[in-house]
């Protein structure tokens, strides 16, 4: 299979994540894509927007948004969130890292949106990854809202949750979980 289609009925924040465990033991264990639909809601392709950290996983949600656009002649909003603990933001050097780290990550959306001609708008911000993408996702009228995942399934994890059960459990929108690597992508991010 290339793709796992999820429906799930809207609950409220605190339902989702409690009972989103069965749908993240299935993300974590899904060898593909994961494509989460939220009770009555639209897929479209129009505006898509990627959750971007630098990491293989995202680059990877990257190149699925600029595939999808491309397909269906839309745009993607590639948008880091920069979340950084106070202790070691309060470290010479840490921020600044962190900002160049996702900047080059959306600088390398960017320029793979204009090799294909997909229109590509960037965007870097401060906080809670979860709520500042959902936050922009209503503010630009987004259709879908891709992710990478990493796949864990530990008990850490599971005690935390994942930006991807916490934007599904926020967002009406249909959330595309990629789990692998499309196309010919450049090198992610160290």
């Amino acid at each position: 299979m290339d793709l796992l289609l999820m429906g799930y009925p809207r609950r409220s924040y605190v339902e989702g994540i409690l009972l989103g465990r069965t749908t993240a033991k299935v993300i974590g264990m899904s060898p593909c894509d994961v494509l989460m639909i939220p009770e009555n809601a639209e897929i479209g392709f129009s505006r898509i927007l990627v959750g971007l950290d630098g990491s293989p996983h995202s680059m990877a949600a990257g190149q699925r948004a600029l595939e999808l656009a491309l397909s269906y002649g839309g745009e993607v909003h590639g948008l880091t969130v920069l979340d950084v603990p106070v202790e070691r933001s309060l470290r010479y050097g840490v921020l600044d890292e962190a900002r160049h780290k996702n900047f080059t990550a959306l600088q390398i959306l960017a320029r793979q949106g204009e090799k294909l001609g997909v229109p590509v708008i960037t965007e870097l911000r401060e906080g809670s990854p979860d709520k500042h993408l959902v936050q922009y996702s209503q503010e630009h009228n987004m259709d879908l809202i891709v992710l990478g995942s990493y796949g864990r399934t530990g008990f850490n994890r599971l005690l935390l949750g994942s930006v991807v059960e916490r934007v599904a459990a926020l967002s009406s929108l249909p959330t595309l979980v990629v789990k692998r690597s499309y196309g010919n992508q450049e090198a992610a991010v160290n």
